[in-house]
């Protein structure tokens, strides 16, 4: 019953949502609503993706909310986004469109006897808290902890607001894990230090709505955004390798 609950509200409320912008005269979609993991680097993926869209649908306003991994299904549902960025792809969404691959980096203060290091290893995150905003990036946090299960490293995490992570690294109060895009972000005071073999997977979520074109148009943006990003900053994204198909 609660299920059904659940649907019958979020299409009550795609209707009233259809009903104010006809009311209004307005038969053409003006806002696109979207989620993605914030604080957002300059460069990345969502800026470059909404740059892209707004070039091609300068009258459709472009509104960014950010939500917890967990909280982004529910949100589509009914009807608060019209579709995600996320490092998940397990959403239970009617669609769903891999975008990158993206590299990870360890954020340590910059006197960190690490700082320096071409590449750090996973062992070394032992030695320290774990800032990291657990809730709000479940996917990456559980990527990390089964990555760092399978080499037996033990992790001690310290859940932290996403926006709080930079400077407490700053002040030397742990050291944390970002996706290495950040180091765009001009954080002052940290280091970013390569980690081997650990990679977070973007993809855009959405469901069938009300809105198909301008929602396929968003997401031909993004994918249009993969791919300068994967060949301008190769060392930073790549583009998803399919699975190989049996024979």
């Amino acid at each position: 019953m609660v299920s059904h609950a659940e649907n019958a509200i979020a299409q009550n409320r795609r209707l009233v949502r259809l009903a104010r912008s006809a009311a209004a005269g307005q038969y053409e979609v003006k806002t696109l609503n979207i989620s993605a993991p914030l604080p957002s680097p300059p460069g990345g993926l969502l800026a470059e993706a909404v740059r892209h869209f707004r070039s091609t649908h300068p009258d459709v306003q472009v509104s960014v909310a950010g939500l917890d991994d967990r909280d982004i299904a529910a949100a589509l549902r009914d009807g608060r986004v019209d579709a995600a960025l996320t490092w998940g792809d397990d959403l239970g969404a009617d669609h769903v469109q891999v975008l990158l691959d993206e590299g990870a980096s360890a954020l340590l203060g910059r006197h960190h006897v690490w700082a320096g290091a071409p590449e750090m290893p996973l062992t070394a995150l032992t030695d320290e808290p774990i800032l990291f905003p657990v809730r709000e990036r479940g996917h990456c946090w559980d990527a990390l902890h089964e990555m760092a299960a399978a080499a037996h490293v033990r992790l001690t995490p310290v859940p932290t607001a996403p926006s709080a992570v930079p400077d407490l690294v700053a002040a030397g109060l742990g050291m944390s894990v970002v996706p290495t895009s950040f180091r765009f972000a001009g954080y002052s005071d940290v280091a970013f230090v390569p980690l081997h073999g650990l990679h977070h997977r973007m993809s855009v979520v959405w469901h069938g709505d009300d809105r198909p074109s301008v929602l396929a148009d968003f997401v031909a943006s993004c994918r249009a955004a993969a791919v300068g990003l994967s060949t301008s900053h190769p060392d930073i994204w790549r583009l998803p390798v399919p699975p190989v198909s049996g024979g």
